[in-house]
């Protein structure tokens, strides 16, 4: 009895280091010669005391990213209900679409930065099927105006839908598929993109929802109860969970949507100092993230930070960032 219980465990164990070895080969269509592209906030360059109009220009114009993640938030284009304000949104995509930057729009409940929840203040109460059926009627608006760019590359539906908690809206899963079919019946020519956390997402179920699948890079975090901490995952476990998505979901594209590129804290870079803001991300610290995201071989990878490279540039004088990230956007 002894004998058979010790052959299992064996048996066992040499399956569990088989599946291993095969789980952390590298991902197909592994690449170390990433396309790289940058998310940009208004929300977060507004924030930060910038002229938000100034920082995107110089994004385009001198870090030239090959690609542009914009979230649209929902706070911005509709300050007041059924009043639409798109003439900043239609200024940031005609800037983009004249340099043909391809682009992602982000639309829905849930919006890149943090909050992760941009809804305008006279939304926030409202009962669900009602906040719901704004939403849709906004997304609609949005894919409508958009839908024909000639740069426009994916639609983004909600951000990391699948991550919940404090201060991330509850995931309704009927609601999101409600989104992405809507998105589809608008808009046949362009893909759907779903994001998920990349240190602690699944992936599989964000995989099954788009036709690409983000996922986020980060090696620091922030919560209202541990406050600020480290937690970092290899590389190579990203190629395990990326070989099982492509066990379900065969030829899936994926992309780091959300690369680490600045300090994370909710804070705002005037209400931070500075030596506490480098001392969160360190020069140092921001390379091993770059070289990181090109070990686990996406075809495309997008920082995030860029407001505030720009805001050390001009109102520190600390340019280090930003001409680090120059430097990759031109490899």
């Amino acid at each position: 009895m002894k004998k058979s219980i010790l052959l299992i465990f064996i048996l066992l164990a040499l399956t569990f280091v088989l599946v291993v070895l095969i789980f952390l080969r590298k991902p197909a269509n592994f690449t170390q010669d990433a396309d790289w592209g940058i998310s940009f906030s208004k929300y977060s360059a507004e924030a930060s005391g910038l002229d938000w109009r100034e920082v995107y220009l110089a994004i385009l114009d001198d870090l030239k990213p090959k690609q542009l993640r914009l979230p649209v938030y929902w706070k911005e284009v509709e300050r007041e209900p059924g009043k639409y304000y798109f003439s900043d949104y239609d200024w940031l995509v005609e800037e983009a679409e004249k340099r043909n930057i391809k682009l992602i729009l982000a639309i829905g409940r849930k919006a890149p930065r943090w909050p992760a929840s941009q809804l305008p203040d006279w939304a926030i109460d409202l009962e669900e099927p009602i906040q719901q059926s704004k939403t849709l009627d906004l997304n609609s608006r949005i894919i409508t105006r958009y839908r024909n760019l000639n740069n426009l590359y994916f639609w983004q539906i909600e951000d990391e839908p699948y991550w919940t908690g404090q201060g991330f809206p509850k995931l309704n899963n009927g609601f999101l598929n409600k989104e992405i079919k809507l998105a589809k019946s608008l808009d046949s020519e362009h893909p759907i993109l779903i994001t998920d956390k990349g240190t602690f997402g699944f992936w599989l179920p964000a995989a099954g929802k788009g036709d690409a699948l983000g996922i986020s890079v980060y090696n620091n975090f922030w919560n209202s109860y541990w406050g600020y901490y480290k937690f970092s995952l290899p590389y190579q476990l990203f190629w395990v969970k990326a070989n099982l998505v492509s066990l379900f979901y065969p030829q899936k594209p994926l992309i780091i949507s959300e690369l680490e590129g600045e300090y994370w804290e909710p804070c705002k870079p005037y209400e931070t100092s500075l030596d506490y803001q480098l001392e969160l991300m360190p020069l140092a610290e921001f390379r091993k993230n770059i070289e990181k995201a090109r070990k686990i071989g996406f075809k495309e990878i997008y920082f995030r930070g860029a407001e505030w490279w720009y805001w050390l540039k001009v109102e520190r004088g600390n340019a280090e960032f930003w001409e680090e990230a120059k430097k990759v956007m031109g490899k």
